[in-house]
């Protein structure tokens, strides 16, 4: 996988050493807090840059599987969670930060949906588990290795028919034993972070049922 940002790589700018590049850098500036910084510590997270606002910029490859499972398991646990309730309820995705303190786009490898991979990211890496292999096998074995591109699978619902394996692939990627997987969370705890994530959603005043229903019905 070709590195889009191998400038940003060379330097190994990570969440846990960021301050002190930031002192190199700025001398005597002030520090203040960075956001999500507490939420990947010690993940070892590659950083691209720093937005305006304090927002970390994180490297696209670290939203890969394997790096996803080098996480600490609350990290990973609270990722896992935010990600079963988005699959769950497609409609909440854009209203976390009102409610749970994170953007959508800073919880790595958390998508609104399977197949936003990222710029020519594959997606065997970026999403295709343990528990994908005979999908993916399949797809491969009927000369569709095409039909996995990042290009490809942005359009599938237009080409993809129900019974595709593709359509099949995308349908278990939403389940839960593929976030359990894909996480490497268990069950028990996966459920526990979820249900306390909807009711700090519902304490908020958000009804996830009404809302899912609303958007459901939008005419597009």
């Amino acid at each position: 996988m070709a590195d889009p940002y191998p400038t940003a790589t060379k330097k190994g700018v990570t969440v846990d050493n960021i301050r002190s590049h930031i002192m190199h850098n700025f001398g005597d500036a002030i520090l203040t807090d960075l956001t999500r910084e507490k939420f990947y510590k010690e993940t070892k997270l590659l950083l691209i840059g720093l937005t305006e606002s304090g927002n970390m910029l994180i490297h696209p490859h670290e939203a890969s599987i394997q790096r996803i499972r080098e996480w600490p398991e609350k990290t990973r646990l609270r990722s896992a969670a935010a990600q079963l309730l988005v699959n769950q309820y497609p409609c909440t995705w854009r209203h976390m930060i009102n409610c749970y303190g994170v953007k959508m786009d800073q919880l790595v490898g958390v998508k609104r949906d399977p197949w936003q991979l990222g710029y020519e990211q594959p997606f065997v890496e970026h999403e295709g588990a343990e528990c994908c292999q005979p999908f993916i096998e399949k797809i491969l074995a009927t000369g569709g290795s095409d039909s996995l591109s990042d290009k490809a699978l942005r359009q599938w619902e237009v080409w993809a028919e129900p019974s595709d394996l593709i359509s099949k692939l995308m349908k278990h990627c939403r389940t839960q034993t593929h976030v359990i997987k894909k996480w490497k969370v268990g069950r028990e705890k996966l459920l526990m972070e979820y249900e306390r994530l909807k009711v700090i959603l519902r304490l908020e005043g958000f009804n996830l049922e009404q809302m899912q229903h609303e958007y459901e019905t939008i005419l597009f």
